[in-house]
């Protein structure tokens, strides 16, 4: 009954610049996308806008986040380019927006206004996103050990076929390599998280909730947690 008769009260107009603002973000995304393959070659945004909502359309309606992988088939079968190096663009963009959460974390714990057990949560992340960065850094710039020691795993039919795909994997992830559309990525990364931000100002304020400011980012954090 407290939910509806919230909700039932709620100042729905505002859900107007909300959605405009949520829209706008995932064009950031798409437009960092373009960055990100650069390694892969110059894809028009409209492409990658495309795939991008049809990623988060299935992000939204499947479990464990399968629209990832819906999102780089679609941009895979529209450009032409290869899935292995759309999905490991993929990866780069997790862990950018991995890095800027841990950012915005970090921020917030200074402040002391995240909820009594959340703040290990900022531990766990950075103990996932290192060892998974460094190990794609080792294997954009040395890919032989890793060929060799997946070699010994795999039977002799399935080599060439996994040689191809971890090629074209490698592809993905020569913005590695590349400072100023990496950099690039990191701003429109910062842009993006900072629109989500005033998303959720505005939905605590069309249900009138009286907080400070920095509790939309709190609400953010947890949720990019979950």
């Amino acid at each position: 009954p407290e939910v509806w008769q919230i909700l039932s009260g709620a100042r729905y107009w505002l859900m107007v610049p909300a959605v405009a603002l949520t829209m706008l973000a995932y064009l950031v995304r798409a437009w960092r996308w373009q960055f990100l393959l650069i390694g892969v070659g110059h894809i028009p945004l409209r492409s990658l806008w495309s795939s991008t909502m049809i990623g988060f359309m299935g992000n939204n309606i499947l479990p464990a986040r399968l629209g990832e992988l819906l999102r780089a088939y679609s941009l895979g079968r529209s450009s032409g380019i290869s899935r292995s190096a759309a999905i490991a663009s993929v990866v780069v963009e997790r862990l950018l927006d991995m890095g800027v959460l841990l950012l915005v974390f970090g921020a917030v714990f200074a402040l002391d206004r995240l909820p009594p057990g959340i703040g290990r949560w900022g531990g766990i992340l950075l103990a996932l996103a290192a060892p998974l960065l460094a190990f794609l850094v080792i294997f954009e710039l040395r890919p032989e050990p890793v060929w060799d020691m997946v070699g010994r795993i795999l039977p002799p039919r399935l080599r060439p076929r996994f040689r191809t795909i971890a090629m074209n994997f490698r592809d993905g992830l020569r913005v590695l390599r590349h400072p100023t559309p990496l950099l690039a990525g990191i701003g429109l990364s910062i842009l993006m998280w900072g629109i989500f931000v005033v998303v959720v100002m505005l939905c605590l304020a069309a249900l009138s909730l009286s907080t400070a400011p920095d509790a939309a980012v709190v609400v953010l954090v947890v949720m990019a947690i979950g």
